[in-house]
């Protein structure tokens, strides 16, 4: 699933935290969790009608659960997704008359439409940590043409296939951006918890992709990778919170129940969100962010309980954007 985010923004903290290798923050900068959703939900119908209820917002916390700030993104932007580092954010967008994907500082400055074909399908959008690459779900006829992992430059040149599995549905780039990690849905296999999809990871220039695991196809950025580019965090197949390392082997369980995971800039916790259904009409969902340590330890929940979430990130506070 995707996110989204036009653009306004000043550094929400200065001077805290300078970047580390491979993207990573110093471990002085908490950072600060950003998330999509509706922070005052309505109540819970009686009936299974949808009711009427305020737009979804987008919004920046602290992780240790303070400083909720409503940030100056609006619901024509979808699929939010920030670099490795947090200097760059990147979103599908549209308008009246257009729709693609747009390319941004994380500050909200040198906006930038990433120039494709018209009737193109383009989506899932990851920008690389350098802010010059997009990698997307695309489909250059969508009448008849799968959906793959392509890449392409912000200026829209060198649009280029990597991986032809037939369905892709969320990707995320490796911090040293040598590697890409996707979700694909071409073998769906519905269980009865959901639907599971396959986890790959292929080199920048289209070359050996291999199959790391499998996962269970939920809400938001399905995979992440963490901020020293040897792990990657995902949903597994029993919808819990797993890592696995970026050259395969067996998954560690991180907790038993959550999804769209985030690693926190110095790489030793673990956001994700816990979603339930309101079990009254199919938008109704109820979140809360939580907290976990990698290796284990105690969970934390931080923040409001917010309605039909859509994302989470966690970003070097120097790169937040503000409201």
């Amino acid at each position: 699933m995707r996110v989204a985010l036009p653009i306004l923004a000043v550094c929400l903290v200065a001077g805290c935290g300078a970047a580390g290798p491979g993207g990573a923050s110093a471990p002085s900068d908490p950072g600060r969790l950003v998330f999509g959703g509706v922070v005052v939900p309505v109540p819970e119908p009686p009936g299974l009608s949808t009711p009427w209820h305020q737009p979804i917002s987008y919004y920046a916390l602290g992780p240790e659960g303070t400083g909720l700030r409503k940030l100056a993104f609006t619901a024509r932007d979808s699929e939010l997704d920030f670099s490795p580092g947090g200097a760059f954010a990147v979103m599908s967008s549209y308008a009246e008359d257009w729709n693609g994907i747009v390319v941004s500082r994380a500050d909200g400055s040198d906006r930038r439409v990433v120039s494709l074909p018209k009737d193109a399908v383009a989506d899932a959008p990851s920008v690389s940590a350098d802010g010059k690459t997009v990698a997307l779900a695309y489909s250059p006829n969508p009448d008849d043409s799968p959906i793959d992992l392509w890449t392409v430059s912000v200026d829209g040149s060198h649009l280029k296939r990597l991986a032809t599995t037939g369905d892709v549905l969320s990707i995320a780039w490796s911090p040293e951006g040598k590697h890409i990690a996707f979700v694909d849905g071409s073998q769906l296999e519905n269980s009865s918890s959901g639907a599971v999809a396959d986890i790959y990871v292929v080199d920048a220039d289209g070359s050996n992709l291999r199959r790391l695991a499998r996962g269970f196809t939920g809400l938001g950025r399905e995979v992440a990778w963490s901020p020293d580019g040897a792990r990657i965090a995902f949903q597994d197949a029993n919808q819990r919170v797993a890592v696995i390392d970026a050259e395969g082997g067996m998954p560690e369980v991180v907790s038993q129940e959550g999804e769209a995971p985030a690693w926190s800039p110095d790489g030793t916790r673990i956001a994700f969100l816990r979603v339930t259904d309101c079990g009254r009409y199919t938008a109704c969902r109820r979140s809360r962010i939580v907290l976990a340590s990698i290796g284990g330890g105690t969970e934390r929940v931080v923040g409001p309980k917010f309605g039909e979430p859509v994302s989470l990130s966690w970003i070097p506070a120097a790169s937040a954007p503000s409201s």
